[in-house]
């Protein structure tokens, strides 16, 4: 409706197609140009640049990179794309974008997720969806690292139980260090240590405590809270009291 009664304001970025002759491609404005289309224009205004395949490749990704509704797996792969065909580290593509370097290495952790999952990673919750159930970034990079079996246990837990991303830090962690106890490396083991864990048990310590023989109820007091916070549920204190 906009483009019927306005038409197409700002103009698209196109250059010459370096292979067909008298066709020209689309760098910047690509979704205005499908819109325009559909509200019947033929032309559109269109500005020419002269840029080379890696600076065309750079504007396309720019504007891709900038979509909302780009889900975290499809901005991985347009930031490996570029990696790839630019050949360039994530450092250099990182300043050609204009974006810190640790960004392009958050998107690009997901793939080491098996790929169905990874491709239903999202940044945040959606407006109908439990914050517990779903899988976002954050909750992605806590199973990142672990055997495939484990990552895939995580993910179904998230999305069928729903889980917060500090109970999933805390799982993650008692996992790993299963994992790095000799002979605990059978998956499935964990797995039923993870959905029965044992029983905690209360320990209780006894200390002792040498004070001078003549020591105020004050400060006895003061000895005992001091015991308390540190979760010792019995004192002996072998000195008499003065009243």
């Amino acid at each position: 409706d906009v483009y019927k009664r306005q038409g197409v304001i700002e103009p698209l970025i196109v250059r010459e197609h370096p292979e067909r002759e008298g066709i020209y491609e689309v760098l910047c404005g690509w979704r205005r140009c499908v819109a325009a289309s559909k509200a019947g224009y033929k032309k559109v205004p269109c500005r020419i640049a002269n840029v080379s395949n890696e600076e065309a490749l750079i504007l396309i990704g720019i504007e891709d990179i900038q979509k909302e509704e780009l889900l975290p797996y499809e901005r991985a792969r347009l930031y490996r794309k570029m990696l790839e065909e630019l050949e360039l580290s994530d450092r250099e593509l990182a300043a050609k974008l204009g974006v810190p370097r640790a960004t392009i290495q958050n998107y690009l952790f997901l793939f080491k997720l098996p790929e169905e999952i990874a491709q239903n990673v999202r940044p945040a919750a959606g407006q109908f969806e439990s914050q517990l159930k779903a899988f976002t970034l954050t909750k992605a990079y806590a199973i990142v690292g672990l055997p495939e079996s484990l990552q895939r246990y995580f993910y179904d837990k998230i999305r069928s139980e729903g889980m917060t991303r500090d109970e999933l830090r805390k799982q993650v962690r008692i996992v790993r260090e299963l994992l790095a106890q000799k002979g605990t490396v059978d998956s499935r083991k964990i797995i039923e240590y993870l959905e029965n864990p044992p029983a905690a048990e209360e320990k209780y310590s006894k200390i002792t405590i040498e004070l001078p023989e003549e020591v105020s109820k004050e400060k006895i007091r003061e000895i005992i809270l001091i015991v308390e916070e540190n979760g010792t549920r019995e004192i002996r204190i072998p000195f008499k009291v003065r009243k």
